[in-house]
Parts: structure tokens; sequence; C-alpha cells
């Protein structure tokens, strides 16, 4: 059923019902391990990305390392 979009490292991006020409041509079966992977992780809301990359830029500034995924929840829970 799914078709996926990638990201630039390779991941599923996004899941589609019908092909996308140039967006998502490529056809995964339903129980596929990385659809199934993929529907099961809970992905980052909008405002999450955003409070991760501006905090990475204040970092940036400050002359601090970044801060991994991981190491940005566990600082904002």
């Amino acid at each position: 059923m799914p078709y996926v979009a990638r990201n630039q490292l390779g991941n599923i991006d996004c899941l589609f019902g019908n092909e996308q020409p140039g967006v998502a041509e490529e056809f995964l079966a339903d129980d596929d391990p990385e659809v199934v992977a993929y529907l099961t992780t809970p992905q980052p809301q909008v405002e999450d990305v955003v409070l991760y990359d501006h905090e990475n830029r204040i970092r940036a500034l400050e002359g601090a390392p970044p801060l991994t995924p991981e190491e940005f929840r566990r600082k904002a829970t």
C-alpha cells in the first residue's frame, strides 16, 4: 500500500497511499520492517523541531557544541 518518500539519510520521511511522481515512487509492503518502524515510532512535532533548531543556534552563538536529539529530549523533560 504505501509509497515512501525518503530524507537525505535514506530514512522514510513520509508515506503515501498513491505514487507521488518525483517525491514518493518507491513502493513497500505494509509489513515491510521500515514501514512498521516508521508507523510505530513517535514522530517529532513541528514545535519540537523548531525548539531543537533554535537551541542549537543559540549554542552555536555561544561556542557550545550542538545537542543531539536525545540530549535535547532529556533536557526538555
